[in-house]
């Protein structure tokens, strides 16, 4: 079972912003995830739920899609690699506690 609620908080508590999480089979195949950041700093999360089917897809995806608003970047350079696996043992963290 995917703890959806504790996800949520635990994303809006480590990246210090206000998330959103939202679910679709509507998407295409190859988007595991996406983030998109509104004018009031809101963080919107979407999940391709044809591709996330675990909690640690999902964790995964969160992570990702948080580190990419947290660092304001659309790229996958070093600096994102290094910040992601943070978030992810973060996240791992704090899910499991």
């Amino acid at each position: 079972m995917i703890k959806w609620e504790r996800l949520k908080k635990l994303a809006k508590e480590i990246s210090g912003m206000d998330v959103e999480i939202y679910a679709s089979t509507d998407v295409a195949d190859e988007i595991i995830s996406m983030v998109g950041i509104k004018e009031n700093g809101r963080v919107d999360i979407l999940l391709n739920m044809n591709r996330v089917k675990s909690a640690d897809m999902a964790k995964q995806a969160i992570a990702h899609e948080i580190t990419h608003a947290m660092m304001m970047a659309n790229t996958h350079g070093p600096e994102f690699k290094e910040q992601l696996i943070v978030v992810e043992n973060e996240v791992r963290r704090r899910y499991e506690a």
